[in-house]
C-alpha cells in the first residue's frame, strides 16, 4: 500500500484550540492529555496507523533517560472518510511523571537573564548521573515569554510552574511501502525534578521574586503553590523535594535573624520582616511538597563579580554545593540545611527551612537553629 505521511502533530486538549506552542503548553500543566493527529495525503489511507510514544531529557536528543524509555504504541483510527487519524491519551496511562521515581535523581533550574550559577550547580549533578528535568532562562521585562525550541527550553515560568518537565516524542512507526514526509513531533510532559534550582532576584520588600535589571515583578509563592498542587489532590506532585532560591531576602525572619531589610532604605514595611513565614508554604508539613527550602535572609552575592574574581561568588557558592549534593547529599534532605549554611558561611545571609524548622548563619558565622517555625 502506497501510503504517503503528510506530517505528525501533538495538540491541544479542545482539537480547535491547535497545535501545542511547544515553550508554552505542557502536557500535564496547560494541557491534560496527549492529544495525538496524523494526516494521510494521496488516495490510500490504512484503517489503523501506529504510533510510538517515549520520553527523554530535555535538550539532549539522544537520551535515554526518561520516565517512559520502552515506547509504548497506539494506533490512530481514521475519523470517517477523512485524511486525518486521531488519538487522546489521558496522561495518567502513559505513566505517574509527577510521582517519586525509585533510584532517579533530577534537577531543574532557571536563572535571571545574564545569570550563570546554574551551570555551576547542575554540572556535578549531571556528572554524577542525575537526570536533568529542564533548564529555564528569565526574561527581561515583564510579560516576555522566553524558551528555546532548538535547545529545547521551555518558558521559565511555565517550567518553574510545572517544577520540572521531559521531552514527550510520539512518531510513526513505519510500515513497507510508506513514504513520511514529516514522522515526528515533541512536546514537555510535566515531570517534576527532585531539586529546582533558581538563581535570581528577591524582592526584599515584597517577598516575590522579580526580573532582572529593572526589578519587575515575576511571581510569588502563592503562584508557585497553586501550580505544584496537582488537582483534587491536596498534597503534592510528590517528586518535588528541594527549592533553592538563590537570591535576596526571601528567608528573612526578623525575630530570629534580627534583620529588617528595608531598614537601610529608611522605610519600615512589615511584610518585608518575616518573608520566610510566607515562603515557608511551600513546605510538606504545611501546603506545599518541599522537604527542604534554602535560600538568604540578607544580600547574596552576584554569581560573578567582575570587580573581585576571585572572590566569594554566587557561582563559586552554586558549584561547591552542587559537589556536595552530587557526592554526600542526594536524597538526605535532613542534611540539606546545615550543608547550605556551611557553603555559605561567609556570606553571613544564608537561612534554610527543613522539616526541623528554620536556620541561619549570624553574623558572627555560627549556625543558628531550628526553631520551629509558626
Amino acid at each position: 500500500m502506497a501510503v504517503t505521511i503528510k506530517h505528525i502533530a501533538l495538540y491541544r486538549d479542545v482539537w480547535g484550540k491547535g497545535k501545542l506552542k511547544k515553550n508554552t503548553d505542557i502536557i500535564g500543566l496547560d494541557v491534560q492529555n496527549v492529544n495525538i493527529e496524523v494526516e494521510v495525503e494521496g488516495t490510500e489511507f490504512p484503517e489503523t496507523i501506529e504510533v510510538e510514544l517515549r520520553t527523554r531529557e530535555p535538550g539532549n536528543r539522544f537520551s535515554k533517560r526518561g520516565t517512559v524509555r520502552t515506547p509504548l504504541k497506539y494506533r490512530l483510527q481514521r475519523t470517517g472518510k477523512s485524511a486525518w487519524y486521531l488519538k487522546q491519551v489521558p496522561l495518567r496511562e502513559v505513566a505517574s511523571f509527577w510521582q517519586t521515581e525509585t533510584g532517579v535523581l533530577e534537577v531543574a533550574s532557571v536563572v535571571r537573564f545574564g545569570g550563570t550559577s546554574d551551570v555551576h550547580f547542575r554540572g556535578p549533578l549531571i556528572n554524577k548521573g542525575w537526570n536533568v528535568r529542564g533548564v529555564g532562562k528569565q526574561p527581561g521585562s515583564p510579560g516576555g515569554e522566553t524558551g528555546n525550541d532548538a535547545l529545547e527550553q521551555p518558558d521559565a515560568l511555565k517550567l518553574l510552574f510545572a517544577g520540572g518537565v521531559e521531552v514527550l516524542e510520539v512518531s510513526v512507526v513505519q510500515q513497507p511501502g510508506w513514504k513520511i514526509k514529516k514522522g515526528t513531533d515533541w512536546g514537555y510532559v510535566r515531570s517534576p525534578a527532585d531539586i529546582f534550582y533558581y538563581s535570581g532576584h528577591g524582592a526584599i520588600w515584597n517577598g516575590k521574586i522579580i526580573l532582572h535589571p529593572n526589578h519587575d515583578d515575576w511571581c510569588t509563592p502563592e503562584d508557585i503553590l497553586h501550580n505544584w498542587k496537582m488537582k483534587g489532590n491536596t498534597n503534592s506532585p510528590a517528586d518535588l523535594d528541594v527549592l533553592i532560591l538563590n537570591g535576596c531576602s526571601l528567608l528573612n525572619w526578623e525575630a530570629k535573624t534580627g534583620h529588617n531589610p528595608m531598614a537601610e532604605h529608611q522605610k519600615d514595611i512589615p511584610e518585608s520582616r518575616n518573608l520566610a513565614l510566607r515562603w515557608q508554604q511551600l513546605m510538606c508539613n504545611r501546603k506545599g511538597p518541599l522537604n527542604v527550602l534554602l535560600g538568604n535572609y540578607d544580600s547574596a552575592p552576584l554569581d560573578h563579580n567582575p570587580d573581585n574574581p576571585n572572590g566569594f561568588s554566587g557561582n563559586k557558592i552554586a558549584a561547591q554545593f552542587g559537589h556536595l549534593v552530587a557526592t554526600e547529599l542526594k536524597h538526605d534532605w535532613d542534611k540539606y540545611a546545615e550543608a547550605w549554611l556551611k557553603v555559605n558561611r561567609p556570606t553571613r545571609a544564608a537561612a534554610a527551612i527543613d522539616r526541623k524548622g528554620y536556620w541561619f548563619t549570624a553574623k558572627d558565622g555560627t549556625t543558628k537553629g531550628p526553631f520551629p517555625l509558626p
